[in-house]
Protein backbone atom coordinates (compact mmCIF):
# COMPACT_ATOMS: atom_id res chain seq x y z
CA UNK A 1 0.00 0.00 0.00
CA UNK A 2 1.08 3.79 -0.55
CA UNK A 3 2.07 5.14 2.60
CA UNK A 4 1.00 8.69 2.05
CA UNK A 5 -1.03 10.91 3.89
CA UNK A 6 -4.26 9.85 3.72
CA UNK A 7 -5.36 13.77 3.69
CA UNK A 8 -3.52 14.65 0.63
CA UNK A 9 -4.31 11.54 -1.26
CA UNK A 10 -8.15 12.51 -0.49
CA UNK A 11 -7.44 16.48 -1.69
CA UNK A 12 -5.51 14.62 -5.16
CA UNK A 13 -8.31 12.10 -6.01
CA UNK A 14 -11.17 14.31 -5.39
CA UNK A 15 -9.24 17.88 -6.91
CA UNK A 16 -8.79 15.69 -10.10
CA UNK A 17 -12.71 14.85 -10.31
CA UNK A 18 -13.41 18.64 -10.06
CA UNK A 19 -10.74 20.25 -12.20
CA UNK A 20 -11.76 17.62 -15.13
CA UNK A 21 -15.57 17.74 -14.51
CA UNK A 22 -16.30 14.61 -14.08
CA UNK A 23 -19.43 12.72 -12.19
CA UNK A 24 -18.21 10.37 -9.30
CA UNK A 25 -19.30 7.56 -11.74
CA UNK A 26 -17.17 8.57 -14.76
CA UNK A 27 -14.43 9.11 -12.54
CA UNK A 28 -14.82 5.65 -10.90
CA UNK A 29 -14.97 4.10 -14.47
CA UNK A 30 -11.79 5.80 -15.58
CA UNK A 31 -9.38 4.56 -12.91
CA UNK A 32 -11.51 0.77 -13.22
CA UNK A 33 -12.60 0.65 -9.19
CA UNK A 34 -16.22 0.83 -7.92
CA UNK A 35 -18.32 3.97 -7.21
CA UNK A 36 -17.81 2.90 -3.40
CA UNK A 37 -14.74 2.74 -3.83
CA UNK A 38 -13.55 5.89 -4.79
CA UNK A 39 -16.10 7.53 -2.45
CA UNK A 40 -13.75 5.85 0.16
CA UNK A 41 -11.03 7.00 -1.27
CA UNK A 42 -12.08 10.60 -1.67
CA UNK A 43 -13.14 10.74 2.18
CA UNK A 44 -10.34 9.79 3.82
CA UNK A 45 -12.03 5.82 4.50
CA UNK A 46 -9.70 3.82 2.33
CA UNK A 47 -5.70 4.09 1.24
CA UNK A 48 -4.80 4.09 -2.49
CA UNK A 49 -3.26 1.00 -3.80
CA UNK A 50 0.08 1.70 -6.19
CA UNK A 51 -2.32 0.19 -9.50
CA UNK A 52 -4.80 2.58 -8.45
CA UNK A 53 -2.60 5.79 -7.76
CA UNK A 54 -0.30 4.91 -11.22
CA UNK A 55 -3.61 5.08 -13.02
CA UNK A 56 -4.70 8.49 -11.45
CA UNK A 57 -1.27 10.02 -12.66
CA UNK A 58 -1.13 8.59 -15.94
CA UNK A 59 -4.71 8.97 -17.19
CA UNK A 60 -4.38 13.02 -15.77
CA UNK A 61 -1.22 13.46 -16.27
CA UNK A 62 -0.27 14.15 -12.78
CA UNK A 63 3.30 14.41 -11.55
CA UNK A 64 4.90 11.50 -8.77
CA UNK A 65 5.32 14.68 -6.19
CA UNK A 66 1.81 14.03 -5.28
CA UNK A 67 1.44 18.17 -4.97
CA UNK A 68 -2.12 18.94 -4.64
CA UNK A 69 -3.39 20.38 -7.72
CA UNK A 70 -4.56 23.82 -7.69
CA UNK A 71 -8.05 25.32 -8.97
CA UNK A 72 -8.58 29.23 -9.16
CA UNK A 73 -11.64 28.78 -8.15
CA UNK A 74 -11.25 26.51 -5.29
CA UNK A 75 -12.05 28.51 -1.69
CA UNK A 76 -10.08 27.78 0.54
CA UNK A 77 -12.13 25.69 3.47
CA UNK A 78 -11.82 26.24 7.23
CA UNK A 79 -8.77 24.30 8.92
CA UNK A 80 -10.02 25.26 12.78
CA UNK A 81 -13.34 24.78 14.36
CA UNK A 82 -13.79 26.82 17.68
CA UNK A 83 -16.49 24.83 19.83
CA UNK A 84 -17.20 27.02 22.37
CA UNK A 85 -19.13 29.17 19.53
CA UNK A 86 -20.59 25.99 18.15
CA UNK A 87 -22.01 25.90 21.30
CA UNK A 88 -23.20 29.43 21.38
CA UNK A 89 -24.32 28.95 17.77
CA UNK A 90 -26.86 25.82 18.44
CA UNK A 91 -28.19 27.83 21.73
CA UNK A 92 -28.89 30.86 19.72
CA UNK A 93 -30.75 28.63 16.95
CA UNK A 94 -32.74 26.97 20.11
CA UNK A 95 -33.28 30.45 21.14
CA UNK A 96 -34.77 31.20 18.01
CA UNK A 97 -37.17 28.87 17.37
CA UNK A 98 -38.71 28.92 21.62
CA UNK A 99 -38.87 32.51 20.74
CA UNK A 100 -40.65 33.15 17.41
CA UNK A 101 -43.70 32.20 17.82
CA UNK A 102 -44.79 35.02 20.37
CA UNK A 103 -42.27 37.49 18.99
CA UNK A 104 -43.92 37.45 15.54
CA UNK A 105 -47.27 38.35 17.14
CA UNK A 106 -45.52 41.83 17.88
CA UNK A 107 -44.51 44.33 16.45
CA UNK A 108 -42.10 44.21 13.89
CA UNK A 109 -40.24 47.55 14.53
CA UNK A 110 -37.64 47.26 17.09
CA UNK A 111 -38.14 43.39 17.42
CA UNK A 112 -35.63 41.73 19.03
CA UNK A 113 -36.42 38.63 16.44
CA UNK A 114 -34.00 40.96 13.56
CA UNK A 115 -31.14 41.45 16.62
CA UNK A 116 -31.03 37.72 17.02
CA UNK A 117 -31.16 36.49 13.72
CA UNK A 118 -29.46 39.51 11.89
CA UNK A 119 -26.89 40.85 14.16
CA UNK A 120 -26.31 37.74 16.13
CA UNK A 121 -26.40 34.30 14.49
CA UNK A 122 -24.05 35.65 11.93
CA UNK A 123 -21.17 36.44 14.03
CA UNK A 124 -21.96 33.24 15.73
CA UNK A 125 -21.75 30.77 12.88
CA UNK A 126 -18.37 33.40 11.69
CA UNK A 127 -16.52 32.69 14.66
CA UNK A 128 -17.73 29.13 14.68
CA UNK A 129 -16.38 27.91 11.74
CA UNK A 130 -13.64 30.37 10.83
CA UNK A 131 -15.07 31.44 8.21
CA UNK A 132 -12.79 33.65 5.85
CA UNK A 133 -14.97 36.81 4.90
CA UNK A 134 -12.86 36.89 1.70
CA UNK A 135 -14.86 33.96 0.81
CA UNK A 136 -18.07 33.81 2.38
CA UNK A 137 -20.90 36.32 3.37
CA UNK A 138 -22.96 35.24 6.10
CA UNK A 139 -26.66 37.02 5.99
CA UNK A 140 -29.65 36.68 7.63
CA UNK A 141 -33.19 37.63 7.63
CA UNK A 142 -36.52 37.95 9.61
CA UNK A 143 -38.41 39.95 6.44
CA UNK A 144 -38.39 43.73 5.04
CA UNK A 145 -41.09 45.69 6.65
CA UNK A 146 -43.17 42.70 8.15
CA UNK A 147 -42.33 39.39 9.22
CA UNK A 148 -41.11 36.66 6.33
CA UNK A 149 -42.99 33.33 6.53
CA UNK A 150 -39.19 31.69 7.05
CA UNK A 151 -36.78 33.59 8.90
CA UNK A 152 -33.62 32.84 7.22
CA UNK A 153 -29.70 32.78 7.41
CA UNK A 154 -27.71 32.20 4.44
CA UNK A 155 -24.03 30.85 3.93
CA UNK A 156 -22.51 32.55 0.39
CA UNK A 157 -19.95 31.87 -0.99
CA UNK A 158 -19.03 34.85 -2.91
CA UNK A 159 -17.44 33.13 -6.00
CA UNK A 160 -21.10 31.73 -6.96
CA UNK A 161 -23.45 34.34 -5.37
CA UNK A 162 -24.05 36.90 -2.36
CA UNK A 163 -27.97 36.79 -2.78
CA UNK A 164 -30.47 34.10 -1.84
CA UNK A 165 -32.19 35.58 -5.39
CA UNK A 166 -29.59 32.84 -8.11
CA UNK A 167 -27.11 30.65 -7.64
CA UNK A 168 -26.26 27.89 -4.49
CA UNK A 169 -26.04 28.63 -0.72
CA UNK A 170 -26.02 26.79 2.77
CA UNK A 171 -28.86 28.72 4.45
CA UNK A 172 -30.77 27.76 7.40
CA UNK A 173 -34.22 27.98 7.38
CA UNK A 174 -36.63 28.43 10.76
CA UNK A 175 -39.90 26.73 10.22
CA UNK A 176 -42.83 29.04 10.56
CA UNK A 177 -44.36 26.62 13.58
CA UNK A 178 -40.57 27.43 15.06
CA UNK A 179 -40.20 24.08 15.98
CA UNK A 180 -37.61 22.79 13.81
CA UNK A 181 -34.59 24.51 11.35
CA UNK A 182 -33.11 22.81 8.35
CA UNK A 183 -29.67 23.00 7.42
CA UNK A 184 -29.87 23.10 3.65
CA UNK A 185 -27.36 23.40 1.02
CA UNK A 186 -30.32 25.32 -1.48
CA UNK A 187 -30.73 27.05 -4.62
CA UNK A 188 -31.51 30.19 -5.54
CA UNK A 189 -35.37 30.32 -6.40
CA UNK A 190 -36.07 33.41 -7.55
CA UNK A 191 -33.71 32.52 -10.49
CA UNK A 192 -36.27 29.77 -11.62
CA UNK A 193 -39.67 31.27 -10.80
CA UNK A 194 -38.32 34.89 -13.11
CA UNK A 195 -37.48 32.28 -15.77
CA UNK A 196 -40.36 29.62 -15.79
CA UNK A 197 -42.52 31.24 -13.96
CA UNK A 198 -44.25 29.48 -10.10
CA UNK A 199 -45.93 25.71 -11.57
CA UNK A 200 -42.95 24.90 -14.28
CA UNK A 201 -40.55 26.56 -11.79
CA UNK A 202 -41.22 23.90 -8.66
CA UNK A 203 -40.86 20.72 -11.31
CA UNK A 204 -37.45 22.96 -12.88
CA UNK A 205 -35.56 23.48 -9.52
CA UNK A 206 -36.10 20.00 -8.48
CA UNK A 207 -34.09 18.69 -11.84
CA UNK A 208 -31.53 20.97 -11.24
CA UNK A 209 -31.30 19.72 -7.13
CA UNK A 210 -31.41 15.96 -8.49
CA UNK A 211 -29.02 16.14 -11.24
CA UNK A 212 -26.65 18.07 -9.20
CA UNK A 213 -26.75 16.29 -6.29
CA UNK A 214 -25.51 12.91 -8.42
CA UNK A 215 -22.55 14.65 -8.70
CA UNK A 216 -21.75 15.36 -5.02
CA UNK A 217 -20.43 12.70 -3.15
CA UNK A 218 -22.97 12.38 0.15
CA UNK A 219 -24.13 9.54 1.64
CA UNK A 220 -27.97 10.19 1.09
CA UNK A 221 -28.96 7.65 3.59
CA UNK A 222 -27.86 10.58 6.27
CA UNK A 223 -29.13 13.83 4.49
CA UNK A 224 -32.47 14.38 3.35
CA UNK A 225 -32.84 14.94 -0.46
CA UNK A 226 -36.00 15.82 -2.17
CA UNK A 227 -38.37 18.52 -0.91
CA UNK A 228 -38.50 19.96 2.73
CA UNK A 229 -41.15 20.54 4.88
CA UNK A 230 -41.21 24.48 6.21
CA UNK A 231 -44.73 24.21 7.58
CA UNK A 232 -44.88 27.20 5.01
CA UNK A 233 -47.47 27.96 2.16
CA UNK A 234 -45.88 31.61 0.30
CA UNK A 235 -44.44 31.51 -2.81
CA UNK A 236 -40.51 32.08 -1.71
CA UNK A 237 -41.14 29.63 1.16
CA UNK A 238 -42.11 26.52 -1.47
CA UNK A 239 -39.62 27.66 -3.54
CA UNK A 240 -37.37 26.45 -0.39
CA UNK A 241 -38.65 23.78 0.05
CA UNK A 242 -38.24 22.29 -3.65
CA UNK A 243 -35.04 23.90 -4.13
CA UNK A 244 -33.46 21.54 -0.92
CA UNK A 245 -30.02 19.36 -2.56
CA UNK A 246 -28.96 18.33 0.65
CA UNK A 247 -30.57 18.86 3.97
CA UNK A 248 -30.65 18.17 8.23
CA UNK A 249 -33.61 18.91 10.22
CA UNK A 250 -33.13 19.75 13.67
CA UNK A 251 -35.85 20.04 15.67
CA UNK A 252 -36.22 22.72 19.31
CA UNK A 253 -36.44 19.58 21.46
CA UNK A 254 -34.00 17.60 20.39
CA UNK A 255 -30.88 19.68 18.36
CA UNK A 256 -27.55 17.81 17.88
CA UNK A 257 -24.44 17.87 19.84
CA UNK A 258 -21.85 19.98 19.06
CA UNK A 259 -19.77 16.86 17.45
CA UNK A 260 -22.43 16.19 15.22
CA UNK A 261 -23.32 19.80 14.53
CA UNK A 262 -19.64 20.31 13.02
CA UNK A 263 -19.65 17.25 10.89
CA UNK A 264 -22.99 18.45 9.13
CA UNK A 265 -21.82 21.87 8.64
CA UNK A 266 -18.27 20.87 7.77
CA UNK A 267 -19.59 18.15 5.23
CA UNK A 268 -22.64 21.07 3.66
CA UNK A 269 -19.93 23.19 3.49
CA UNK A 270 -17.15 20.97 1.46
CA UNK A 271 -20.04 20.34 -1.21
CA UNK A 272 -20.78 23.97 -1.31
CA UNK A 273 -17.47 24.10 -2.88
CA UNK A 274 -17.41 21.22 -5.00
CA UNK A 275 -20.14 22.95 -6.47
CA UNK A 276 -18.10 26.29 -7.48
CA UNK A 277 -15.41 23.51 -8.87
CA UNK A 278 -17.88 21.64 -10.95
CA UNK A 279 -18.95 25.59 -12.28
CA UNK A 280 -15.94 26.07 -13.54
CA UNK A 281 -15.52 28.90 -15.99
CA UNK A 282 -19.01 29.61 -16.10
CA UNK A 283 -21.36 31.83 -14.83
CA UNK A 284 -23.85 30.95 -12.12
CA UNK A 285 -26.77 31.21 -14.92
CA UNK A 286 -24.43 29.19 -17.53
CA UNK A 287 -24.09 26.45 -14.68
CA UNK A 288 -27.70 26.25 -14.06
CA UNK A 289 -29.14 26.01 -17.10
CA UNK A 290 -25.91 23.01 -17.73
CA UNK A 291 -27.94 21.08 -15.41
CA UNK A 292 -31.33 21.92 -16.98
CA UNK A 293 -30.81 21.08 -20.79
CA UNK A 294 -32.49 17.90 -21.22
CA UNK A 295 -35.64 19.42 -19.28
CA UNK A 296 -35.34 22.19 -21.45
CA UNK A 297 -35.62 19.91 -24.57
CA UNK A 298 -31.64 20.53 -25.34
CA UNK A 299 -28.94 18.39 -26.18
CA UNK A 300 -25.01 18.90 -26.37
CA UNK A 301 -24.43 17.75 -29.87
CA UNK A 302 -22.39 14.84 -28.04
CA UNK A 303 -25.04 13.35 -26.67
CA UNK A 304 -26.39 9.88 -27.66
CA UNK A 305 -28.27 10.24 -31.10
CA UNK A 306 -31.06 7.71 -30.03
CA UNK A 307 -31.88 10.18 -26.17
CA UNK A 308 -32.00 12.84 -28.55
CA UNK A 309 -34.42 11.41 -31.43
CA UNK A 310 -36.54 9.81 -28.49
CA UNK A 311 -37.47 13.07 -27.20
CA UNK A 312 -37.63 14.36 -30.78
CA UNK A 313 -40.39 11.95 -31.39
CA UNK A 314 -42.16 13.27 -27.70
CA UNK A 315 -41.81 16.51 -28.91
CA UNK A 316 -43.72 15.37 -32.54
CA UNK A 317 -47.30 15.30 -30.64
CA UNK A 318 -47.05 18.43 -29.67
CA UNK A 319 -45.85 20.26 -32.85
CA UNK A 320 -48.43 18.00 -34.61
CA UNK A 321 -51.13 19.60 -33.11
CA UNK A 322 -50.03 23.42 -34.16
CA UNK A 323 -51.54 24.81 -37.01
CA UNK A 324 -48.54 25.89 -38.40
CA UNK A 325 -44.68 24.90 -38.32
CA UNK A 326 -42.70 27.83 -37.05
CA UNK A 327 -40.05 28.94 -38.86
CA UNK A 328 -37.61 32.26 -38.53
CA UNK A 329 -36.91 33.27 -41.69
CA UNK A 330 -33.95 35.57 -40.84
CA UNK A 331 -30.84 34.01 -40.13
CA UNK A 332 -30.35 34.17 -36.24
CA UNK A 333 -26.27 34.78 -34.64
CA UNK A 334 -24.98 31.68 -33.28
CA UNK A 335 -26.01 30.79 -29.27
CA UNK A 336 -23.39 30.65 -26.97
CA UNK A 337 -22.14 27.29 -26.51
CA UNK A 338 -22.77 25.46 -23.22
CA UNK A 339 -19.17 24.95 -21.71
CA UNK A 340 -18.81 21.23 -20.72
CA UNK A 341 -15.84 19.19 -19.38
CA UNK A 342 -12.34 20.49 -19.54
CA UNK A 343 -13.78 23.87 -19.96
CA UNK A 344 -14.13 22.99 -24.53
CA UNK A 345 -16.97 24.08 -26.25
CA UNK A 346 -20.12 22.21 -26.23
CA UNK A 347 -22.91 23.47 -28.35
CA UNK A 348 -26.49 22.37 -27.80
CA UNK A 349 -29.27 20.72 -30.21
CA UNK A 350 -33.19 21.96 -29.70
CA UNK A 351 -35.88 19.05 -29.64
CA UNK A 352 -38.22 21.54 -30.54
CA UNK A 353 -36.27 22.66 -34.07
CA UNK A 354 -36.20 19.02 -34.95
CA UNK A 355 -39.47 18.04 -34.77
CA UNK A 356 -40.17 20.87 -36.31
CA UNK A 357 -37.66 19.76 -39.67
CA UNK A 358 -39.61 16.70 -39.68
CA UNK A 359 -42.97 17.72 -39.69
CA UNK A 360 -41.96 20.36 -42.68
CA UNK A 361 -40.52 17.30 -44.56
CA UNK A 362 -43.59 15.31 -44.35
CA UNK A 363 -42.13 12.54 -41.93
CA UNK A 364 -40.29 11.38 -45.58
CA UNK A 365 -36.61 10.33 -45.82
CA UNK A 366 -34.37 13.28 -47.51
CA UNK A 367 -32.10 11.05 -48.97
CA UNK A 368 -35.44 8.68 -50.93
CA UNK A 369 -38.81 9.56 -50.00
CA UNK A 370 -39.84 5.97 -51.12
CA UNK A 371 -37.87 4.73 -48.30
CA UNK A 372 -40.02 2.79 -46.10
CA UNK A 373 -39.89 3.16 -42.32
CA UNK A 374 -42.69 2.30 -39.53
CA UNK A 375 -45.31 4.00 -37.72
CA UNK A 376 -44.21 6.11 -33.99
CA UNK A 377 -46.56 4.73 -31.86
CA UNK A 378 -46.10 8.37 -30.03
CA UNK A 379 -47.23 10.33 -32.76
CA UNK A 380 -48.94 7.89 -35.41
CA UNK A 381 -46.59 9.38 -38.16
CA UNK A 382 -43.75 7.59 -39.80
CA UNK A 383 -40.67 7.39 -37.95
CA UNK A 384 -37.84 9.13 -38.91
CA UNK A 385 -34.98 10.50 -37.34
CA UNK A 386 -33.51 14.79 -37.14
CA UNK A 387 -29.45 15.07 -38.73
CA UNK A 388 -27.69 17.95 -38.61
CA UNK A 389 -26.17 17.93 -41.72
CA UNK A 390 -23.61 20.76 -40.58
CA UNK A 391 -22.68 19.06 -37.21
CA UNK A 392 -23.16 21.54 -34.04
CA UNK A 393 -19.52 20.83 -33.11
CA UNK A 394 -18.68 23.36 -35.93
CA UNK A 395 -20.80 26.06 -34.63
CA UNK A 396 -18.02 27.89 -33.58
CA UNK A 397 -16.63 28.04 -37.17
CA UNK A 398 -19.88 29.88 -37.86
CA UNK A 399 -21.37 33.26 -37.21
CA UNK A 400 -24.94 32.25 -37.77
CA UNK A 401 -27.09 29.55 -35.93
CA UNK A 402 -26.62 25.81 -37.03
CA UNK A 403 -29.27 24.60 -35.20
CA UNK A 404 -31.76 25.38 -37.37
CA UNK A 405 -35.01 23.56 -39.48
CA UNK A 406 -32.47 24.31 -42.99
CA UNK A 407 -29.69 22.45 -41.37
CA UNK A 408 -31.91 19.59 -40.50
CA UNK A 409 -32.63 16.49 -42.55
CA UNK A 410 -35.43 14.30 -42.13
CA UNK A 411 -33.96 10.42 -42.55
CA UNK A 412 -35.47 7.25 -42.28
CA UNK A 413 -33.32 5.31 -39.62
CA UNK A 414 -31.10 3.40 -41.95
CA UNK A 415 -29.96 6.21 -44.08
CA UNK A 416 -29.38 8.09 -40.96
CA UNK A 417 -27.27 5.21 -39.59
CA UNK A 418 -25.19 4.87 -43.14
CA UNK A 419 -24.13 8.74 -42.43
CA UNK A 420 -23.02 8.15 -38.80
CA UNK A 421 -21.50 4.33 -39.50
CA UNK A 422 -21.48 3.51 -42.88
CA UNK A 423 -18.36 3.42 -45.71
CA UNK A 424 -16.77 6.08 -47.01
CA UNK A 425 -17.77 5.62 -50.35
CA UNK A 426 -21.47 5.54 -49.20
CA UNK A 427 -21.16 8.04 -47.22
CA UNK A 428 -19.91 10.79 -49.62
CA UNK A 429 -22.75 9.58 -52.10
CA UNK A 430 -25.50 10.75 -49.22
CA UNK A 431 -23.40 13.67 -48.42
CA UNK A 432 -23.42 14.98 -51.84
CA UNK A 433 -27.01 14.45 -51.61
CA UNK A 434 -28.19 16.19 -49.11
CA UNK A 435 -25.88 18.92 -49.75
CA UNK A 436 -27.27 19.49 -53.28
CA UNK A 437 -31.21 19.28 -51.71
CA UNK A 438 -30.41 21.82 -48.39
CA UNK A 439 -27.55 24.08 -49.97
CA UNK A 440 -30.42 26.82 -50.92
CA UNK A 441 -31.64 26.70 -47.46
CA UNK A 442 -28.62 26.87 -46.10
CA UNK A 443 -27.46 29.80 -47.89
CA UNK A 444 -30.78 31.78 -47.34
CA UNK A 445 -29.73 31.43 -43.04
CA UNK A 446 -26.29 32.89 -44.28
CA UNK A 447 -24.88 29.46 -43.36
CA UNK A 448 -21.84 28.90 -46.35
CA UNK A 449 -19.57 25.72 -46.56
CA UNK A 450 -18.38 24.46 -49.52
CA UNK A 451 -18.69 20.87 -50.07
CA UNK A 452 -15.21 19.75 -49.52
CA UNK A 453 -15.37 21.26 -46.15
CA UNK A 454 -18.39 19.23 -45.13
CA UNK A 455 -17.09 16.00 -46.06
CA UNK A 456 -13.86 16.57 -43.77
CA UNK A 457 -16.78 16.88 -41.23
CA UNK A 458 -17.34 13.75 -41.94
CA UNK A 459 -13.70 12.20 -42.07
CA UNK A 460 -14.01 11.95 -45.86
CA UNK A 461 -10.96 13.65 -47.95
Amino acid sequence: MIQQNKQSLNELFKQTRLNNQLSSSEMADQLKISLTTLSKIENGLRQVDAETLLRLMQLFNISPSLEIMEDSNKTSLPTYINSNYVKKTLDQMHLIMHRLPKLRTESFKGNPLKEMVVDELPVLITKAFQLDKNDYKITGSIGKGQFAEIPWLCVFLKDITKSATKGYYIVFLFSADGKSVHMSLNQGWTFFHNKYRTKVARKKIQVAAQTLKRELLLNENEWITGPIDLQAHGILAKGYEVGNIFAKQYFLNDLPNTIQFKEDFYTLLQSYNEINLLRGKRSVDEFTESLLLIEDGLFIDEDEEDDFNINVQKELITVDNEVDVSQENDAKEARQPAIQKVGKPKYTRRVKVAADALKKADYKCALDENHITFTNKSSGKPYVEAHHLIHMSAQGDFEYELDCIENIASLCPTCHRLLHHGANHEKERSIEALYNKMVDGLSNKKIYLPLPELKKLYQID
